[in-house]
């Protein structure tokens, strides 16, 4: 599937397609068979249905994912810092939020932009993310 086809997914699909679809997709770019910002881009696209389930990935497709993004991680393109960022806090990534909290300690060569985006994330989502859905549990 292109990036096209991934935005026409419904906003509700089970959390099982969805996971299909994380490791299609993490396969397909380990291959070579797509480039960084269109694994990105996608990956947002599945990270933003995934808030629909209200469910957490799978522990193994989670860390999988999360060990290829925090070795993308980089704070050199804005549009990129922000899509990971997106994807990190969906998906609760903490292994990435962790290196990308580590960014804040070297910062001085990172431009200003990037470096409130990311100031601003840390600080709205605290020391941990590793469950999107914290703030929803006290309607249970």
């Amino acid at each position: 599937m292109r990036i096209e086809e991934y935005n026409k997914i419904p906003d509700r699909v089970s959390i099982k397609e969805l996971e299909i679809m994380i490791v299609d997709i993490l396969n397909k770019y380990q291959n070579g068979m797509i480039i960084k910002e269109e694994f990105l881009d996608i990956v947002n696209i599945l990270a933003e249905r995934q808030i629909f389930t209200y469910e957490i990935l799978n522990d193994k497709i989670r860390q999988k994912l999360d060990d290829k993004i925090k070795f993308i991680w980089n704070t050199e393109k804005y549009d990129e810092v922000d899509v990971i960022l997106s994807i990190v806090i969906n998906l609760g990534l903490q292994g990435t939020y962790e290196k990308v909290k580590e960014s804040l300690k070297n910062n001085k060569n990172i431009d200003k932009k990037i470096l409130l985006e990311i100031q601003e994330t840390v600080e709205d989502n605290g020391e941990d993310v590793s469950n999107p859905y914290r703030s929803l549990e006290k309607f249970r």
